[in-house]
């Protein structure tokens, strides 16, 4: 079967638990009889494996950049079309969902198309390292830390209120589920998280990497960022913590004797890891002025 041929649904098992599994989160959001905090560790402990389970099954499709373009084109408009029909009042159960599908789309098709660009496997080990250094500096100093910044406040107010109040537009960049028990969509994923899942997925079918071992080594480190984040809130420092450099770290350490870089490679590695450096620094030397 050609890479760029999607197969048939009847080989989606995964995909189809996923629909029935975000279907009983959406139910399960109207009980108000349903803990709260039960609803967030079946999350947690069954949503995360179902979306990295449903990207391993769709990195059979391997988008070139004419199918790349068009699809990506498909679903921003679709996700920006939902995003303001949420953030209008609509119903959010029934709109959300669709925004949601269309994050998926976006993400895995990128992720997806970008493997397909990779010339060898040790190409994965550049990936690894510019998606670390750029996570980090979006965490800490980018974009994403806005995005972190917003979503915590409005999820402090519906906590609060215990209300629906319409999110900020970026929330919407986040993948979340209806949480059980709770009238809100509880944030797990980040759109470069979801990027990358479906990178190394297609990158390990592409390159004949075990899809086990890497389904695994990304549980592994989205727990372990999970994890880091919850010790960081007990001890005080509730900050967001970056996904990548755990996902990166541990997919390196999984596949540490396969990836390899010529000098060549390290030098434009090296290069762009210093860009990003650079342009951190200024961002934080400018936040800086600007607080004072």
């Amino acid at each position: 079967m050609s890479n760029k041929t999607i197969p048939t649904a009847g080989f989606f098992p995964f995909t189809i638990i996923f629909v029935v599994f975000y279907f009983i989160c959406l139910m399960l959001s109207l009980s108000v009889d349903y803990p709260a905090l039960a609803g967030f560790n079946v999350v947690i402990s069954l949503g995360i494996p179902l979306v990295i389970l449903v990207a391993a099954e769709w990195s059979r499709f391997r988008p070139d950049r004419k199918q790349a373009l068009a699809i990506g084109i498909i679903g921003v408009i679709w996700w920006i079309a939902t995003a303001v029909i949420v953030r209008q009042g609509f119903p959010w159960r029934l709109w959300y969902p669709l925004n949601t599908l269309s994050l998926l789309l976006v993400t895995f098709n990128a992720g997806f198309w970008l493997s397909g660009e990779l010339q060898k496997v040790g190409d994965l080990l550049a990936v690894c390292i510019l998606g670390t250094v750029v996570d980090i500096w979006s965490v800490f100093a980018g974009p994403s830390r806005k995005v972190a910044e917003e979503v915590v406040t409005q999820l402090e107010i519906r906590v609060q209120t215990g209300e629906w109040s319409p999110p900020p537009i970026l929330e919407f960049a986040l993948f979340g589920y209806p949480q059980p028990g709770a009238d809100y969509v509880m944030p797990v994923f980040g759109f470069g998280d979801l990027v990358f899942i479906a990178l190394f997925l297609g990158g390990s079918r592409r390159f004949n990497l075990s899809l086990f071992r890497t389904f695994i080594l990304i549980l592994i480190g989205l727990f372990l960022s999970l994890f880091t984040a919850n010790l960081l809130s007990v001890l005080g420092f509730a900050k967001a913590v970056p996904a990548l450099p755990f996902i990166c770290g541990v997919f390196l350490l999984g596949y540490w004797r396969k990836l390899r870089l010529e000098k060549h490679e390290w030098r434009v590695v090296l290069l762009m890891v210093a860009v990003v450096i650079i342009i951190s620094a200024i961002s934080i030397f400018r936040s800086r002025i600007a607080s004072e």
